[in-house]
């Protein structure tokens, strides 16, 4: 399949390491440093599933002109991920550090812009756009970091059609720009953000996709983490749960990324909705099992696609 993910991209910088004291300075673990490991998240984690998955991808956002930048095509290029990135003067790439020592994150320290890209970057985006081949399927991982506007979201519905757009949004988008796609997915918590529902319960959540989706003409995936999912289908009109299978919940980092990349995967290759869903859901149970921002592989899903 062939991938199209644009969104804000970050960069994730684990610092690994052992705690053997607490500093006589103040009272902070003292961290041993043991190694440094170099990551894609936001829209670069999901692009790092579907490539994962063996899907055919490219990745579309915005880096800074600097060194994080370079590691970031580096990365790309370790994963067979196609870059297309738009610079911006002065905006650099946002970096996530996290300091952490066995199962235990002790820090993150986040270095980034927010806001909007400006008008002469909306152009060169629309220009990147046009200039694509076709994509099987457009995934847009808005993180409100300021990459997804208005006019970014025009050139993907000019160029490939709402129908072949599934989006994964925050409470902080803008919900109606995302009319006329084919899916949206969020989680419980933006769900409520978005329609004032509680979505705790399976009733709630159904109401809440229902909502959402009238709304946008767009099927709605809610995850609900230890609850699973609820998958609601705008065609048909009819909702599932889907459990949670989660064996072990190390770490959340990501999981979202790497439900959207399978749904969009599954999706792309014309599978139903529910279908889609259940193995999306058993990705996202996965991934909370390992450290950090990982990514899953076509054989752990293997036993899932019957």
């Amino acid at each position: 399949m062939k991938i199209l993910v644009v969104g804000d991209i970050m960069l994730d910088l684990y610092i690994r390491g052992d705690v053997e004291r607490i500093s006589p300075e103040a009272p902070v673990p003292v961290v041993f440093e043991r190694l440094r490991e170099y990551s894609l998240g936001g829209a670069g984690n999901v692009a790092a599933n579907i490539a994962a998955l063996g899907g055919r991808v490219t990745l579309m956002g915005n880096i800074g002109n600097d060194s994080e930048g370079k590691l970031v095509y580096g990365v790309c290029r370790r994963n067979g991920i196609i870059p297309r990135f738009a610079y911006e003067p002065k905006r650099p790439t946002s970096l996530k550090t996290r300091a952490t020592s066995g199962h235990h994150q002790l820090l993150r320290i986040d270095r980034e812009k927010i806001g909007a890209i400006s008008k002469d970057t909306e152009k060169k985006v629309a220009r990147l756009v046009e200039n694509l081949g076709d994509q099987d399927l457009v995934v847009v991982s808005d993180y409100t970091k300021g990459f997804i506007t208005e006019a970014v979201i025009r050139a993907l519905k000019k160029r490939f059609g709402g129908k072949k757009i599934v989006a994964n949004i925050k409470p902080a988008s803008h919900v109606g720009l995302y009319k006329g796609i084919n899916t949206l997915t969020l989680n419980a918590k933006e769900g409520h953000s978005f329609t004032g529902v509680d979505t705790s319960t399976d009733k709630g959540a159904v109401d809440a996709s229902r909502l959402l989706s009238n709304r946008l003409g767009a099927s709605v995936v809610l995850t609900r983490g230890e609850h699973g999912l609820t998958a609601y289908d705008h065609k048909f009109r009819k909702a599932v749960h889907v459990a949670n299978h989660a064996l072990h919940v190390f770490d959340v980092t990501g999981a979202g990324d790497t439900v959207i990349a399978t749904l969009a995967l599954m999706l792309g290759t014309g599978a139903p909705l529910f279908k889609s869903a259940e193995v999306a859901n058993r990705a996202g149970g996965i991934v909370v099992g390992l450290l950090g921002t990982a990514v899953v592989r076509p054989s752990d899903l293997k036993p899932f696609l019957d």
